[in-house]
């Protein structure tokens, strides 16, 4: 693993093929922060069914399993760089139109709620919201939503939504591919399948050096936690520019007046 590591930091790369490759390999591929973005495409002939899912599990891209592979293999080489490349205009533009949003929308929730809208469809989940602090550690309430401009009136309590609980103490961002196996969550996995949540991705909100707020994502459909690192940057970046918008204290005040 390390010898391949020297290997690929000695050469430029836009994907990186690795042949006869395990989890092992790929697992330390991986844990290197400069190919976290780094399509990776494994050709293993001769997995199994519970290696090729290992592969998957440990970060590839792709796994190519067939003997004749030159033709295959440069097929999804191209389909991993297009689809990179695709994510990265997708974010580009999303952050163009926030910037463009901040500027010309003088009422905050409008505003805010314009900007969950261009996050969520980049992300390809199914709603968002921003989720604001208040006084009671055991309480928050909604600042705004995108399935329901109303919804902003009501108050949440905390202790119903742990997985809101552990982005507000400080736990950073969290995706959920599946709350049936978050353990947090399990025990209300049906009930939320049924409320059309399976997965989430929560950014936290931060203002004066403490999270003031999360905005949280989900989705009926399980997997949607596991972003790439594009849309999970987005997420961060976009959650930072609401912090900013929120710093004043004025705006902050005047929110929480609104659910009173």
């Amino acid at each position: 693993a390390d010898a391949l590591l020297t290997s690929l930091l000695d050469t430029g790369w836009d994907a990186v093929i690795l042949v006869g490759a395990g989890a092992v390999e790929l697992e330390a591929l991986r844990g290197d922060g400069r190919f976290s973005e780094v399509p990776v495409i494994v050709y293993a002939p001769a997995a199994t069914a519970d290696k090729v899912a290992a592969i998957f599990a440990a970060g590839a891209d792709d796994v190519v399993v067939t003997t004749d592979a030159v033709p295959l293999l440069a097929s999804r080489v191209v389909a991993q760089l297009r689809e990179g490349t695709g994510a990265a205009r997708a974010c580009e533009r999303a952050l163009l139109e926030i910037a463009r949003i901040w500027a010309a929308d003088d009422d905050v929730v409008d505003a805010l709620r314009e900007v969950l809208s261009e996050l969520t469809e980049v992300l390809g989940v199914e709603r968002s919201s921003i989720i604001l602090a208040t006084d009671q550690p055991e309480q928050a309430y909604v600042a705004c939503a995108t399935d329901d401009p109303a919804i902003y009136k009501f108050p949440i309590d905390l202790d119903r939504y742990p997985e809101l609980r552990a982005v507000m103490g400080g736990d950073g961002v969290l995706a959920i591919d599946d709350v049936a196996v978050y353990p947090p969550l399990a025990a209300q996995a049906d009930f939320l399948a049924a409320k059309g949540v399976r997965a989430a991705v929560l950014f936290p909100i931060e203002w004066n050096e403490r999270v003031c707020g999360v905005v949280f994502c989900r989705s009926p459909r399980a997997g949607t936690g596991s972003l790439g690192p594009r849309q999970l940057a987005l997420g961060r970046i976009v959650a930072g520019m609401i912090g900013g918008r929120l710093r004043g204290g004025q705006v902050l005040d005047s929110l929480r007046e609104q659910t009173r």
